[in-house]
Parts: C-alpha cells; structure tokens; sequence
C-alpha cells in the first residue's frame, strides 16, 4: 500500500486581535467583544424564558445569572488555558502590575489566534488488512489541535488516535481495499521552516506488510 500525507484546508489569517488598541498589550479584544455579545444574549434570553416560564429563574435575578456565569467562563477559561497551554503562569510572577502571570489577561490567554493546519493521510491498498498502525510524525513548530487520544473517524476508515511526544499514531481494525484517508488538525505554536518526516504504515502482527510516505518541508509564518 501507499501513503500520501498533505496538508488540508490549512488556514492562517492576519487578523488583529485588538478591535481597539490602547497601549501595546491592553485594548479590547474581538474575543472579548464575542463575549460581551454571548453574555448580552443570553440574558435576554434568560428573561424572555423566565416570563414565559420556560425557566425557573425569574426575570428579575437574570441579572444576577449572569455575573456568575461572566465569573465562572472568566476564571474557568483562564485557569484551563494555563493549565492545558502554559502551566508556568501558575507560579511565574513579575515585578509589573498586576505580578502574578495568571492574572495577566492583558496578555492573552482566553483564545487561539494564528494558524490551524488540517493533516490528511491518504491511504491506498490492494488487499483488506487487519490491525493497521500509522505513525504521522509532527512537524518541529506544530502540536495537536486535541488535547486528547481517542476514536476519530473521516474518510470512510475508524481509527483509535494516540498522541505521543513526537508522533501521532492511529489504530485501524479494519483497512478495506481501495482509497481511504484519515484526518487531524494541527496547531501552529512556532514560526519557521521545519521537515516534515515520512509517515509509515504497518500491520501490527503481519512484519511484511508495511507502507512509508515521502518527507517535506512546511513553513509557518508570523
């Protein structure tokens, strides 16, 4: 079998993330304008249902609601960031306002702004296979999009996805005859040129059938 790996539907834009800049890191944010929004909405939402008495909670504490889930998404979203993302914010302090790293929103920290790059595996063969493995390893600069291992599915194959510190592997029970692909994102966390290695493929329990790619090369820019 033959395996041919590409970059799918990548995406990587310029936007701003100040919709209003102040200094060199404090303004307003788009993600803090969609915030606004989504919390504008809801509780308009919140009391239209507690009129109705779709909701237990009366129009009158909509209000209240509110500023607990503005506290909860706030405080959650930070502390998940530093703990998925940047642990060191959790005990790095500085001598500038407001000190602690984890307090420091004015630096970002609550969303993702920059590249994401689809991965797609194509896969060929010329006979059905069992208990496929596939190891896609990951570009330097690059990460994960998930920050998980589980099933995934995408181009007619299932596949159990493990993520390892310099690879991406994917188990298939099942590899029928033909064309199938699998499908992954990636994250851009680094910009500069990096290789690309080869991708292989090999039955678990049959030394003899195995498939390799071919290298590249990928660019990440500012």
């Amino acid at each position: 079998g033959t395996i041919a790996p590409m970059i799918d539907r990548s995406y990587l834009h310029q936007l701003d993330p100040f919709a209003i800049q102040i200094t060199q890191t404090f303004g307003l944010r788009w993600y803090g304008l969609a915030y606004i929004a989504g919390f504008i909405v809801a509780w308009v939402l919140i009391r239209w249902m507690g009129r109705k008495k779709i909701s237990t909670i009366d129009p009158s504490h909509a209000g209240d609601f509110i500023f607990v889930a503005v506290l909860g998404v706030l405080i959650g979203g930070r502390v998940g960031y530093c703990l998925f993302y940047d642990p060191s914010l959790l005990y790095t302090f500085t001598n500038e306002f407001p000190w602690w790293k984890l307090l420091a929103i004015q630096d970002g920290g609550m969303a993702s702004h920059g590249g994401m790059i689809g991965v797609q595996l194509n896969i060929t063969t010329d006979h059905n296979f069992e208990y496929m493995m596939f190891e896609d390893p990951k570009p330097s600069g690059c990460e994960p999009h998930r920050l998980t291992s589980g099933g995934t599915y995408g181009g007619g194959t299932y596949a159990n996805m493990e993520l390892r510190d310099t690879k991406v592997v994917f188990f298939a029970s099942w590899m029928p005859e033909g064309k199938r692909s699998i499908n992954y994102k990636l994250r851009c966390e680094q910009p500069g040129t990096f290789r690309v290695l080869p991708t292989s493929g090999e039955a678990m329990y049959s030394p003899f059938i195995e498939a390799i790619s071919d290298s590249g090369l990928i660019t990440i820019i500012e």
